[in-house]
């Protein structure tokens, strides 16, 4: 009835790989919009969550996306083998992927195409009576929805761009929704696209300011934005990304502090490109190192952490293949274990995996509302975290020179310093796990040490 024979013939397909298998390879375009039923759910028994897990912000994207594109290579059970030995606490995935979470890890998850509507009419009873399924199946086990994903990205049917108002209205019946049957659920805002800008703001800040001028301000309880196709440094992008949404809300009076914040994020190792021709051919993507990809995933949580952002999800678990029919899109780079059908070859778990994995060890359990900015200039990053009472420092610097730094207020004798990547040149090397980190412990002077500090970041942690 749309025109769109394309788009038909790949739903029918979808369909059948769906009665076939729940989690066959899904085409991409579909898995991203939900576009499956949900009208033979049934209720998912309560999982309870531990509270300082609850509150940290270790998640990953999408770790059971390779059915689209990998399922000969890995299975459900390797994934979550990988979740519990990484560490991570929350989960960001789809609720045909809700039922492989193990239960010890949060789950935060999508709704917007139930009862197969597409943008920008809505059959509103159609949705609604499917929607309200979907949250009585899943709501003792997913306490966090969002509305549609890059909903200023796309215009119909994939998404709302050009159709602000009519989103607005959807958030606000999609919030009733959810509200009415799980009264503590949290209600996410579509994740916002992006990529480094600087202090521009892009067409899914112009959305995101349209869609406040209807009122959508009171109908979601968690903001929701992306930082993808970026090199290592431009992590500090994020204050900047910031900085624009909050100027957008305080203009209209209200407060995006008062909000969660979720990001959604991944750096690249290896050489990936976009041809020419591509929409995004434009943005440069040097080469990157394993150690530039596991570095600047420190970087980007503790930088996020430090400026308001709650939970990040790492953009995955294993390399995708040919994400969007591309060899050297920088989605089939972002994962922490390499997808040996991608062209280099490589099986190994990267530097970025077992940097993951330390970090979680050293800094879950911190009270993460309080973390102290020592300094954040010149290229020198200094964080203070306080967890059960000892205190932690996050420390690098992004300058071509080795840098010396004065640490005060240290209350022990002694501290550890642990540097966040492997002394490793590869993933591949990494034979014990407990080994693979350079440590040395120094002794405090007048409660303060001085140190010197490069571009991998270090742990410098009391000794009690």
């Amino acid at each position: 009835a749309q025109g769109n024979p394309g788009l038909a013939a790949m739903l029918l397909e979808d369909a059948i790989r769906i009665l076939k298998d729940p989690l066959a390879g899904l085409s991409s375009d579909s898995l991203e919009s939900n576009s499956f039923s949900s009208s033979d759910f049934k209720t998912v028994s309560t999982v309870v969550i531990d509270d300082i897990s609850w509150r940290s912000p270790f998640g990953i994207f999408g770790p059971y996306q390779f059915a689209l594109d990998s399922k000969k290579i890995m299975n459900r059970q390797k994934i979550n083998a990988y979740l519990t030995d990484l560490g991570v606490k929350w989960v960001q995935e789809m609720p045909v992927g809700i039922k492989n979470v193990p239960p010890s890890i949060g789950i935060y998850s999508r709704v917007g195409r139930e009862g197969g509507v597409r943008p920008p009419g809505i059959d509103y009873d159609a949705y609604k009576g499917a929607l309200r399924k979907t949250i009585e199946r899943f709501k003792n086990r997913v306490k966090y929805w969002e509305v549609d994903t890059e909903p200023g990205g796309f215009g119909p049917p994939k998404g709302w761009k050009g159709h602000e108002e009519e989103y607005a209205i959807f958030l606000k019946e999609t919030y009733g929704v959810i509200k009415n049957e799980c009264p503590d659920c949290m209600v996410v805002l579509g994740g916002t696209a992006g990529i480094a800008g600087g202090r521009r703001e892009d067409s899914n800040a112009v959305f995101v300011r349209k869609i406040l001028d209807y009122g959508a301000g009171q109908n979601f309880d968690v903001f929701s934005f992306k930082l993808h196709h970026h090199k290592v440094s431009d992590y500090v992008d994020l204050k900047n990304k910031m900085e624009i949404y909050e100027r957008i809300f305080s203009d209209r009076n209200l407060d995006l502090k008062k909000k969660s914040i979720f990001l959604e994020t991944g750096i690249y190792d290896g050489n990936p490109k976009y041809l020419p021709g591509h929409p995004l051919s434009f943005i440069h993507l040097p080469s990157q190192t394993e150690f530039q990809q596991a570095a600047g995933l420190v970087k980007t949580y503790v930088y996020a952490i430090a400026h308001g952002v709650n939970r990040i999800f790492w953009n995955e678990v294993l390399e995708r293949h040919n994400f969007g029919g591309e060899k050297h899109n920088p989605f089939n780079y972002y994962g922490l274990v390499n997808n040996p059908l991608n062209e280099d070859g490589k099986s190994h778990k990267k530097l970025a995996y077992y940097t993951y994995k330390k970090m979680v060890e050293v800094l879950e359990g911190s009270d993460w509302k309080n973390l102290v900015t020592v300094r954040d200039e010149g290229g020198i990053f200094i964080y203070k975290f306080n967890r059960q009472g000892k205190m932690i420092i996050v420390a690098w610097n992004d300058g071509n020179e080795e840098s010396d730094i004065r640490i005060p207020g240290l209350k022990s004798s002694k501290i550890r310093i642990t540097y966040a990547v492997p002394d490793k040149p590869s993933g591949l090397e990494v034979q014990d796990y407990r080994t693979s980190f350079k440590t040395f412990t120094v002794n405090v002077q007048e409660n303060a040490i001085g140190m010197s500090i490069r571009d991998n970041p270090v742990y410098v942690e009391e000794i009690k």
